[in-house]
């Protein structure tokens, strides 16, 4: 009796090789890993505000001082001051003050950005951020920007799924 026998053709080998190299290809392209990892920085800090810090410190931002206005003390308030100087102007005060939310330009001053080597997220053109994120005199420290440690889970889950991609790209019909 005869044994089966296997045979690998050159054609065979070709064909493997050729999805080797596109799968070399598509690891090679680390932009696209980056995008996802700065999509992750980008979430984090966007439920870090939804959530006035709490993914950054425990119990979240602290809370704002207590001020006086017309002789009484508000927690959880600040006094706005009217732009001008226009008679019957005052100023007012806004109770339930989301901290470092009240314009939206502080959060909108924190950008993320990636290229093929890497992905960062950073503060720009509101130096108060950089002064909330790092505490400064007067004012607590309030994180806005991730540590490596609080997003370093889900950089791992983006890194591998842009790795299963790229082997299904390579190996898929």
């Amino acid at each position: 009796m005869k044994m089966p026998e296997s045979k690998t053709t050159d054609q065979d080998l070709k064909r493997v090789m050729n999805k080797l190299a596109k799968l070399d290809k598509n690891i090679r392209q680390p932009k696209k890993m980056f995008l996802k990892i700065s999509v992750v920085l980008d979430k984090w800090v966007q439920e870090n505000f939804e959530r006035d810090g709490g993914l950054a410190h425990s119990g979240g931002w602290k809370p704002l001082k207590p001020v006086k206005f017309r002789g009484s003390m508000h927690s959880g308030a600040r006094v706005k001051s009217s732009k001008g100087k226009k008679k019957g102007r005052k100023s007012r005060l806004v109770v339930n003050a989301r901290i470092l939310r009240d314009t939206g330009k502080g959060r909108a001053s924190i950008k993320t950005k990636h290229w093929g080597r890497g992905a960062q997220v950073s503060t720009t053109e509101k130096t108060y951020m950089a002064a909330h994120h790092e505490g400064d005199g007067n004012l607590p420290v309030r994180r806005v920007i991730p540590r490596h440690r609080d997003v370093r889970k889900q950089v791992v889950i983006a890194a591998e799924a842009h790795l299963r991609q790229a082997v299904r790209r390579s190996f898929g019909p």
